[in-house]
């Protein structure tokens, strides 16, 4: 736009010169150098990256309306069990390959990133939860929910006490008790309990915890935004309740914790997955929270993606 308003501007001042006495004819209006064809090109490059970008603006606003809200963002920063693959000391097959091969057979200790819009909601602190938001190129969080109170889940919450700015943390009220916080980070955090099926609003997002079993006080999370609704399990057991039934069967997409391929105690396992999409039509089911006794990635897939099941691996982004 830049470049036309220049140009033109540039021609219409030179069409007004007057031909030299002698001449039969007017000069040209615009005489063309070959010094000037840098110019133009440099103008024709800001003229379509301008254009360019407005269209991608409109696309995205498009499809903004079109899908009637904001919509949902995941992003699993780890997908791995309480010990990580590979687990430090352990020479089994699934975490020596996991050496050799790298890539979605690495898994760091499970925790994931909801956005919808500016917030951005974290859900669990792993250990390495520093390592995992440095590689994620995350600097900005609404708030963080806590699951439960294992070490895998909250290991890297005392992380936070560096952590840039004010946060608000929220977990169960059974579970706030359990947490371990350094004097700096009772400073520097807004620690709230909940209770289940209580909504806590972050701008057009809205979270409602719910209670699931597990060995110890243990909570759920379904996230709603702009007409796109994700269930979230945590570390759930296989004893589920038509509750449980009730909030899954409608949601877009359900987030499962699943150590094992085979049933495993306290914990769902990849099998009873399979189990509950079939008896309880799921739309899309997503397996997070694997161990190394479990089956390795490209395996995994192959078994369960043909029934609308995803493997979820670290670093994948899921948009609702």
């Amino acid at each position: 736009m830049k470049m036309s308003g220049k140009l033109h501007g540039k021609w219409r001042s030179e069409s007004r010169a007057k031909s030299k006495p002698g001449h039969g004819s007017e000069k040209p209006a615009y005489s063309f150098t070959p010094g000037r064809i840098p110019y133009i090109v440099r103008h024709i490059f800001e003229f379509l990256k301008i254009a360019s970008k407005k269209y991608v603006e409109f696309v995205e606003e498009l499809i903004y309306h079109l899908k009637g809200g904001i919509g949902l963002k995941i992003r699993f920063l780890g997908t791995g069990a309480a010990e990580g693959i590979p687990s430090f000391g352990c020479t089994c097959p699934r975490c020596t390959l996991a050496r050799e091969k790298k890539g979605p057979n690495v898994r760091g200790r499970s925790s994931l990133l909801i956005e919808a819009e500016d917030q951005r909601i974290l859900v669990d602190t792993p250990p390495e939860i520093s390592l995992q938001m440095n590689q994620a190129d995350i600097f900005d969080l609404t708030a963080i929910l806590l699951s439960h109170e294992h070490f895998d889940h909250i290991g890297g919450l005392t992380e936070f006490e560096y952590w840039n700015q004010v946060l608000p943390i929220f977990t169960g009220y059974d579970v706030l008790p359990k947490l371990r916080l350094t004097p700096r980070l009772k400073s520097r955090a807004l620690l709230s309990d909940f209770h289940s099926h209580s909504r806590l609003h972050f701008g057009g997002l809205t979270v409602m915890p719910f209670k699931v079993i597990h060995h110890v006080p243990c909570y759920g999370f379904e996230f709603e935004a702009g007409g796109a609704r994700i269930v979230h399990f945590a570390d759930s057991d296989s004893a589920l309740s038509n509750l449980h039934r009730h909030l899954a069967q409608e949601a877009d997409a359900v987030i499962f914790h699943t150590p094992t391929f085979d049933a495993k105690r306290h914990h769902l396992c990849v099998q009873d997955v399979l189990a509950l999409v079939q008896d309880w039509s799921l739309k899309h089911a997503v397996i997070t929270h694997i161990n190394h006794n479990n089956i390795n990635h490209e395996e995994l897939m192959a078994r369960v993606s043909s029934m609308g099941v995803t493997v979820a691996y670290d670093s994948l982004i899921l948009e609702i």
